[in-house]
């Protein structure tokens, strides 16, 4: 076997086990102790790791005081929301919930569902199949994600792996991984938040 064949080799797309993406000179132990936590709890770590913000209701009722507590608090009133059960969490008027996509700049956040949560990386799936469509997501300066604990996945390729049974042959013409608030240091070497998305991510996430 050639230099590149066997180094090409050690990355080689698994079936089954994400450990079979590591180096072949990595220890069997690498995720040994990540594997024995709760993926909730590891997505919750993550997120934070990556500069997002996370919150955990046990019931929908928890999660609808929850998020008005937040909107409240971070004097939030003008959303971008087009899911009818997100819609259904605001039993307060003192919110302007908007549709328009045609006037997205002009809301504070945006709230919408997601596909899946990688507890690994603590990044957020998203596709265009969601009732947010592409725009949405990079719109505004507070992304704010619902979604269940059983949308919670191990990792990456996992991910990857329920978005092909769940759509089949029906792929998502965008599927969008996001990893914390947007940022770049391109210019300048100068951390910019915001550049290409959201500033602020946070994630709502309920039994």
């Amino acid at each position: 076997m050639s230099e590149k064949e066997s180094f090409l080799k050690r990355f080689k797309f698994p079936s089954k086990s994400s450990k079979e993406y590591l180096p072949a000179d990595l220890p069997t132990d690498f995720f040994q102790e990540e594997e024995e936590k709760n993926v909730s709890v590891l997505f919750a770590q993550r997120l934070k790791e990556a500069g997002g913000e996370f919150y955990f209701a046990q019931t929908l009722e928890e999660l609808s005081v929850a998020l008005s507590v937040f909107l409240v608090r971070e004097k939030i009133k003008t959303l971008y929301c087009t899911n009818e059960i997100l819609l259904s969490l605001f039993n307060n008027q003192e919110f302007n919930i908007l549709n328009d996509k045609d006037n997205l700049e002009n809301n504070e956040a945006t709230i919408t569902e997601c596909e899946f949560l990688c507890a690994r990386t603590g990044t957020v799936v998203m596709s265009s199949f969601l009732s947010t469509g592409r725009r949405a997501i990079f719109a505004n300066d507070i992304l704010i994600v619902i979604a269940q604990t059983s949308q919670v996945v191990a990792d990456i390729y996992d991910a990857i792996d329920a978005l092909m049974m769940k759509y089949r042959k029906n792929t998502p013409s965008l599927i969008t991984f996001v990893t914390g608030p947007s940022r770049t240091a391109d210019i300048e070497k100068q951390l910019v938040l915001g550049a290409h998305g959201a500033k602020r991510l946070v994630v709502f996430l309920y039994e």
